[in-house]
């Protein structure tokens, strides 16, 4: 897919140079919003896969800092626990 974006991404650059020494035409105008079209639909395209990619690593490792938050829990759970009463009379 970035092929793709640096290939638009050039084109774009080309169409620039000629659309700065030249007399901007209907087609010349037409060609720059397809491929402006093209390049933000392809930049969706890489962040959303970009996105789903994370999710799913996201869900096979799970949170790395899991295990320390559930040991700090645990070890405050202990500390405050009761373990035994004195009753006065």
């Amino acid at each position: 897919m970035s092929k793709e974006i640096e290939e638009i991404e050039k084109k774009l650059s080309k169409l620039d140079t000629k659309l700065e020494c030249e007399k901007w035409e209907k087609e010349d105008r037409e060609q720059r919003r397809d491929l402006q079209l093209a390049l933000e639909d392809y930049c969706i395209k890489r962040d959303r896969l970009a996105a789903q990619k994370s999710r799913t690593k996201w869900l096979s490792e799970g949170d790395a800092n899991s295990r320390f938050f559930h040991a700090m829990v645990n070890r405050n759970n202990k500390k405050s626990e009761i373990r035994s009463m004195k009753y006065e009379d």
